[in-house]
């Protein structure tokens, strides 16, 4: 009795009318996403910095109102010498004011690096929401290509434990039959203990990166698109865009880079900030008061107008504008080096995620190729295990070999999609256009 042995194919996740498309769990992304969406609120709030930082050029204008009531009175006693009689006097009174002051900086120092660090600080909010928003992007392509990673496993383990369940039961009766030895019912469980093991922790993992997912977009993906055994002939990024245009490009665009760089120029104007303080201070001022006074049942009405220039110069603070300013060069000085630092890191990450594209295609072309020849190889294994000509264990090792084939071009085929969708993010182009062509190329 020879046991018929069908060749498996690893079918990955089905594609139908429901699956979770990439684009529809970004698109769910962008409006569900509450790091996202605390992002958002971020930059909104960093924008109104500008407004606050130009406040500071503008005049401030304030009214003030008194009422005020005195009472008093005058004694004079007797004059041994002119002989006058003593008498007394009421000198209450009543005043009522009204101002309206105006203060215009026409050279303040201090006050023009506040207005230019509102929008410097307005401008850094912007790019860290994008710097937020590739990333979030980023990490919904890595959790959309990890679960169907984990799904995929969890179904090649499925379809063993389908074949060994089979095999079990007619490897027994082989045993029984005398066709079979002992060898070779425990060589079928040790198998089927190993892909059963290996489906439950694709389970497990299955359920933990569905969770990442449903924080990320609100919606269940119990199905994904269908990923086909094929690849393009050519790369994914153009011939004559090589590491040094992406790396160039990065500089240039990669928005956690600006950001850095905008903020060495808010510290360069955080200096400026605290060193105006040794620097005199110019305000146009102007003043008008409207006054009444009530005094013995007569009424005095008076208006006042001023205007002038207001000169502040400081000659003595403590120390304490030097040493602000010191603490803010040394951290500028940090700062530099940080950026320095950044610049070097997202170049490092372009190379990467370039030789991952890159190589990646040429690894998926090679494992598409070894995926051909374990097939044939099983095949003309099948044919001489049927003939007696080759062992049980030679012909499941055989079956062994294309799953093997087929979960590494898998593999190696998302791994590359998430190097692509890596890169793009690190140029600031992830986009649903480049979602759209990453979910194409499935």
């Amino acid at each position: 009795m020879k046991i018929k042995l069908f060749i498996v194919s690893a079918c990955f996740c089905v594609s139908n009318a429901n699956a979770l498309t990439l684009l529809e769990a970004y698109d769910s992304s962008v409006k569900e996403d509450p790091q996202l969406q605390a992002a958002k609120f971020e930059m909104e709030s960093a924008k109104k910095d500008s407004d606050i930082g130009f406040s500071y050029l503008l005049p401030s204008i304030n009214a003030n109102g008194k009422i005020l009531k005195t009472s008093g009175r005058t004694d004079l006693d007797q004059n041994s010498i002119t002989g006058l009689n003593s008498y007394s006097s009421n000198t209450d009174y009543q005043s009522k004011s009204v101002s309206i002051n105006i203060k215009q900086p026409l050279y303040d120092m201090e006050r023009y690096s506040l207005y230019k660090e509102g929008v410097v600080n307005s401008n850094i909010g912007i790019k860290r929401f994008l710097t937020d928003k590739q990333r979030s992007a980023q990490e919904l392509v890595s959790s959309y290509l990890e679960l169907l990673r984990v799904k995929n496993e969890f179904l090649l383990a499925e379809k063993q434990l389908e074949l060994f369940d089979k095999l079990k039961s007619q490897s027994m009766k082989m045993y029984q039959n005398g066709e079979g030895t002992v060898i070779d019912i425990d060589e079928m469980n040790s198998r089927y203990d190993l892909a059963l093991s290996k489906k439950i922790e694709a389970e497990a993992e299955i359920r933990n990166t569905e969770n990442i997912l449903f924080y990320k977009t609100g919606k269940q993906s119990n199905e994904l698109l269908m990923i086909s055994e094929n690849i393009d002939s050519k790369p994914m990024v153009l011939i004559n865009e090589d590491l040094i245009f992406w790396q160039n490009k990065a500089n240039s665009v990669n928005p956690l880079l600006i950001e850095k760089e905008e903020e060495i120029e808010y510290l360069r104007y955080k200096i400026k900030e605290k060193s105006s303080a040794h620097q005199p201070k110019i305000n146009l001022v102007g003043q008008m008061v409207k006054s009444k006074i009530n005094q013995l049942n007569k009424e005095q009405d008076r208006v006042d107008k001023t205007i002038g220039l207001t000169i502040d110069i400081p000659i003595y603070a403590g120390g304490g504008i030097s040493a602000n300013t010191d603490k803010q060069r040394l951290i500028l000085t940090q700062n530099l080096f940080l950026l320095d630092d950044t610049r070097k890191q997202v170049a490092l990450d372009i190379e990467s995620k370039y030789i991952g594209v890159t190589t990646g295609w040429q690894r998926c072309v090679a494992l598409l190729s070894a995926v051909k020849s374990a097939e044939h190889s099983l095949f003309s294994t099948q044919k001489g295990f049927n003939v007696g000509e080759k062992p049980l264990t030679e012909l499941l090792d055989a079956q062994d070999r294309v799953f093997t084939a087929k979960k590494d071009f898998i593999n190696a085929k998302l791994k590359m999609l998430n190097s692509f969708s890596g890169l793009m993010s690190l140029v600031n182009e992830l986009d649903s256009s480049q979602i759209l062509k990453i979910q194409s190329k499935l």
